[in-house]
């Protein structure tokens, strides 16, 4: 230590130990035991697991909030029943009650595949109950893979309603005459899943030997991969509620399977191709007009995936976005395609709406592959079609086409107007595909008059 300066006086205190009196280092290490911190027991008022109801803190919860709903709707609503875009804008949501005993005269699987997709009140009567089951049993043909895929809709619609309803409809319907290996679908199945999670279908299905198809499905080589998926798990649902049960009242029982059954709860989660597909989205919306016109005006796989539509949705939209506002708008689309060295964006909004008519043309043939199942595609076309339509018909009178892209305009705009009339037969008034098909022919019909 160096002490440096005009000092008249300096006082240092040194402290420590001697360096030749320290203790020798340990050789070995001694291990000490830690105390274990007690850990403090929830209150057997907050605790859901030392309660006689396990329902009783959210009851109390929803309790502090006017007008709550039921904890019953409310689960049902939140794990169960999907309600939809446009019902979660109604004015009395969320008291959206399925009218199962609306009189249509017109009564279908699809109305009550429809009809199901809302919670049916806890009061309702037995009676109607009943008679929609009936309805149900009449309104049943014969064997196909779109009546499988409904009934198996409405069977996991019913699966958390009153407990008679799912009761009702597996004792009026003949399950072993609708569902075989041959109409086993990849959504026919997954309906199923979700079904069997009411103990009274599981083993409606297990009784009826659908699991022999399921097997026959998972052993043949020329099932697809998600098929034999989806029917290994639905076989080892209807198993595991068999085990169960017996395990309820068998003292012999497997535990084993019952515990393995209850450990692992059928949850849903988001796959990571769906995770990719929402990042890809996200990648679009977040890169605004430079990404949008990159993806419009790259070449379109045929047939459009479900992933490329998703993509080309949202492209358009954004250029919508900019059209809609006016000049400054086209001026950043034409900057943009001028820095990217590209140009004819109506040219190119033309040869996308000849491929959307050519898939959308593919589902109004002479014999049409209609399948319930597919109505979200030929609505999510449709969508497609209407705003590339809506952007066209804005560009158009600014920037006329040449006249080999003008006729192919005229004969796409002609082949959507004709599909759009015939959804309207295909398909029921109330879906969305019907609301898609409305809004491509008065789109249709306002780009012509411009």
């Amino acid at each position: 230590m160096i002490v440096k300066g005009n000092f008249v006086k300096v006082s240092l205190a040194i402290y420590g130990d001697i360096a030749s009196e320290l203790p020798p280092a340990p050789t070995t290490y001694t291990p000490s035991a830690i105390s274990s911190v007690e850990p403090t027991p929830l209150s057997a008022v907050l605790d859901p697991s030392n309660s006689e109801d396990p329902t009783a803190l959210a009851r109390k919860l929803l309790g502090l909030i006017p007008d709550a709903p039921l904890l019953p709707l409310i689960v049902r609503l939140m794990f169960c029943l999907k309600p939809s875009d446009e019902d979660w804008d109604l004015p009395d949501f969320p008291y959206l009650p399925a009218d199962i005993d609306e009189d249509v005269m017109d009564f279908d699987l699809e109305t009550a595949f429809r009809l199901t997709n809302r919670p049916v009140p806890d009061d309702t009567p037995v009676e109607v109950l009943q008679q929609f089951a009936d309805r149900v049993v009449d309104a049943v043909g014969p064997k196909n893979s779109n009546q499988a895929f409904l009934i198996a809709g409405i069977l996991s619609h019913s699966a958390c309603q009153h407990p008679e309803m799912a009761r009702l409809l597996i004792d009026r319907l003949d399950i072993r005459a609708i569902f075989d290996a041959t109409v086993l679908e990849e959504d026919t199945l997954l309906h199923l899943l979700i079904a069997a999670t009411n103990p009274d279908i599981a083993r409606h299905l297990l009784s009826i030997g659908l699991t022999e198809d399921l097997l026959s499905l998972q052993r043949s080589a020329l099932t697809d991969p998600a098929i034999k998926s989806a029917a290994q798990r639905l076989t080892q649902i209807l198993h595991g509620w068999d085990a169960l049960s017996d395990a309820l009242s068998n003292t012999q029982a497997d535990f084993g399977a019952a515990s393995a059954f209850l450990l692992a709860p059928g949850l849903c989660a988001i796959a990571d191709e769906e995770l990719e597909d929402l990042h890809a989205l996200a990648d679009v919306a977040d890169g605004g007009v430079a990404v949008a016109l990159e993806d419009l005006m790259r070449p379109l796989d045929r047939p459009l995936t479900p992933k490329a539509l998703s993509i080309l949705r949202v492209a358009l939209a954004t250029v919508s976005r900019e059209v809609e506002e006016g000049e400054e708008g086209e001026w950043r689309i034409l900057g943009t395609l001028w820095d990217q060295g590209r140009h004819g964006l109506t040219m190119r909004l033309v040869d996308i709406l000849s491929v959307l008519s050519e898939d959308v043309q593919a589902y109004f043939t002479i014999t049409p592959p209609v399948h319930s199942k597919n109505q979200g595609t030929v609505a999510t076309l449709l969508l497609a079609a209407e705003e590339t339509l809506h952007i066209v018909q804005r560009l158009a009178p600014l920037y006329p086409l040449p006249g080999r892209h003008m006729h192919a305009l005229v004969g796409v705009v002609a082949d959507l107007f004709a599909c759009s009339d015939a959804a309207d037969m295909a398909y029921s008034p109330d879906s969305d595909t019907s609301d898609a098909a409305q809004r491509v022919r008065q789109t249709s019909i306002d780009l012509v008059q411009t």
